[in-house]
């Protein structure tokens, strides 16, 4: 009996580390189609590490159950965030890793400051001269 009882345990650990196996993520520029260095990647759903793409812009990440709907955060500086939903599938081959596209921020977006102007007693002041710096720049 016992001898049933153990190998039913280890056909279920076996079963449950086949059905959990690494799948590939790779970070490109939408514009480019460069593969993008250094952009943090992590799964929401699932407690694992965050990681950073490597030069080709590529991460991998182990244990995550086959055929799992997952939401994956991709942040990089410069870039607008995405959050796609994919389905984690096992099989990890050169041609079918995840490709997760990052659209440049806009350059020249406008920067939109309110506020008022007032005197010492709270009135306003009219033509009054504005000058704005941010981090140093006019």
């Amino acid at each position: 009996m016992k001898n049933i009882i153990l190998l039913s345990i280890f056909t279920f650990g076996v079963s449950c580390l086949l059905a959990q196996s690494p799948f590939r993520i790779k970070v490109i520029d939408s514009e480019s189609d460069d593969p993008i260095e250094n952009a943090l990647v992590w799964i929401e759903e699932i407690p694992l590490g965050d990681q950073t793409t490597d030069i080709n812009g590529m991460v991998s990440f182990q244990n995550i159950p086959e055929d799992r709907k997952v939401r994956v955060n991709v942040r990089k500086s410069g870039y607008l965030p995405q959050q796609p939903e994919i389905i984690a599938n096992r099989v990890a081959k050169s041609d079918n890793n995840i490709v997760i596209r990052l659209k440049q921020k806009p350059k020249n977006s406008p920067i939109v400051i309110y506020g008022e102007v007032t005197d010492n007693n709270g009135n306003d002041l009219k033509g009054a001269n504005i000058q704005v710096s941010i981090i140093g720049q006019s």
